[in-house]
């Protein structure tokens, strides 16, 4: 099939939507983190290089369409659900509203997208609803399926409640089940996919394609709100700890306060937690109770343009996650020519390969973490340039619009 001719449905509640000037994404409908931004840089690349796309993902408003960059569509379907918030998922039944507005979307289109769609590409992330709504659209239309795997619940993700252990098995069974079911599944690393290899899924059935290494390094035209921000930083003198994600269980923030503990009577200390997310008010509660109002501040949701320029304030950037895929805010980190201290889980090992670019350690070990991150900010240690850009080769933008495109013309012979 000729490259041009592709159009893909791409299905997944993370997309990255950028917010109004002077505004910021409600944490209700799910923290904007790597992944939304990772499965909005592939839509446009792929829009780029003559792929049109319709992308159905979650947003403010129920049925909404426009179009996004040069060819392709943004729908956004969330059915009105009721404002119980949750720690993990921003709100309870997020996920399931977004599966359930999806199906009556593409129910109401049936005729154009029957018509107009080659593919059906979902994005999963270790939860239910994306897996189950790829496989029922993909049926619906008659259409060979496509999932990509950003979180595993097989090889990577780690339960975050009692009742997500409860379902934590289901799930995983859930998800080798309809691997096997459909055409093509896209993994980010080796690793997972040894991992399934084991499981008995066929390997004619899995590709590697990690995520895209890209950063904007452009001047940015900040509005008053992101202004203030960055601002309010006040990073002249200090030294810089950075932690840059959403402000979740699964992301270690937790480990950052303890480093905090230990360094709170150094004024020339300063941790900057660059982001926002579910547990943004337990984290404000705990710098209030330990007296760390001096040390840690907190900017809140930042748009993707904005978070380089708070990346370069830091003198090393700290990645405590508990279970990670790959690790997006490592690549950015690379990127930029930043130094490393990042939990030894996942796929990040993959990227901090030598010790010459980052530190890897447990995400448990809080006397390791406390103890490297002291030595290297007062040492602040430039990475090897030559090491990082070897290391980023895998991970550069025209290598994954090539396998993707590759993906979808095997999957549509």
């Amino acid at each position: 099939m000729d490259d041009s001719k592709l159009r893909i449905l791409r299905l997944t509640p993370h997309f990255y939507i950028e917010p109004p000037s002077n505004k910021k994404w409600p944490v209700r409908l799910d923290p904007l983190g790597g992944m939304q931004v990772q499965i909005h840089r592939l839509s446009k690349a792929l829009d780029y290089h003559g792929i049109p796309q319709i992308n159905i993902t979650m947003g403010s408003k129920y049925d909404t369409s426009k179009k996004i960059f040069k060819n392709s569509r943004l729908w956004t379907v969330l059915l009105p659900i009721l404002p119980l918030k949750s720690r993990t998922r921003g709100t309870i039944g997020l996920n399931q509203a977004w599966g359930l507005g999806t199906i009556l979307s593409v129910l109401s289109n049936f005729s154009s997208l029957k018509k107009n769609i080659d593919i059906v590409h979902c994005h999963c992330s270790g939860v239910a609803s994306p897996l189950l709504i790829g496989w029922l659209v993909s049926k619906i239309l008659n259409k060979r399926l496509v999932y990509t795997i950003h979180c595993s619940r097989a090889a990577t993700y780690k339960p975050m409640s009692l009742g997500d252990k409860l379902i934590n098995g289901f799930i995983k069974r859930l998800e080798v089940m309809l691997i096997r079911k459909a055409s093509k599944t896209i993994l980010l690393t080796e690793r997972v996919r040894n991992v399934y290899l084991n499981l008995g899924i066929n390997e004619s059935k899995l590709s590697v394609i990690p995520d895209i290494a890209e950063i904007n390094k452009k001047p940015v035209r900040l509005d008053d709100r992101e202004e203030n921000i960055i601002k309010n930083l006040n990073t002249n003198n200090k030294k810089v700890i950075l932690f840059c994600g959403r402000i979740a269980h699964e992301k270690g923030w937790r480990m950052i306060l303890n480093i905090a503990k230990s360094l709170k009577n150094q004024e020339d200390i300063l941790v900057i937690f660059c982001g926002d997310g579910n547990e943004r008010k337990l984290l404000e509660k705990e710098v209030c109770k330990n007296n760390l109002n001096e040390i840690i501040k907190i900017t809140g949701f930042v748009k993707k343009d904005t978070v380089p320029i708070i990346m370069l304030k830091a003198d090393i950037i700290v990645v405590p996650s508990i279970h990670e895929e790959l690790g997006g805010t490592v690549l950015e980190a690379l990127l930029l020519n930043k130094f490393v201290i990042a939990s030894n889980v996942g796929g990040i090992p993959e990227l901090l390969s030598h010790p010459s670019i980052g530190v890897l350690i447990n995400p448990y070990d809080t006397n390791k973490w406390i103890k490297e991150v002291k030595k290297h900010i007062h040492n602040t240690t430039k990475p090897n340039i030559s090491l990082i850009n070897k290391a980023l080769l895998p991970y550069r933008l025209p290598t994954i619009i090539k396998k993707h495109e590759q993906i979808y013309n095997e999957v549509c012979c």
